[in-house]
């Protein structure tokens, strides 16, 4: 839990701003993948559907916000690896 809250205090810190969270700056990702043609956001509360919808009809990521969300790549590995 650690790591994962620091690696996301980063991301806040590198790209985040006033207007755009941690859960904007996702969906915004997602849909500036070309490969993607549906995204299924979470929306447990109407206030998550207006912000998923709000987030998505924000100007795309710019390609340096792309290149930027990309050196916050995490490769990591829970699991006990075996053989």
């Amino acid at each position: 839990m650690r790591e994962t809250c620091e690696h996301v205090a980063a991301i806040e810190k590198d790209l985040c701003t006033p207007t755009r969270s941690v859960a904007d700056l996702a969906l915004q990702f997602c849909l500036a993948n070309n490969a993607i043609s549906t995204v299924i956001p979470g929306m447990r509360r109407p206030e998550h559907v207006r912000a998923n919808l709000a987030a998505a009809a924000q100007p795309a990521l710019s390609a340096d916000d792309l290149t930027r969300c990309r050196t916050h790549r995490w490769v990591r590995n829970f699991y006990p690896t075996h053989g």
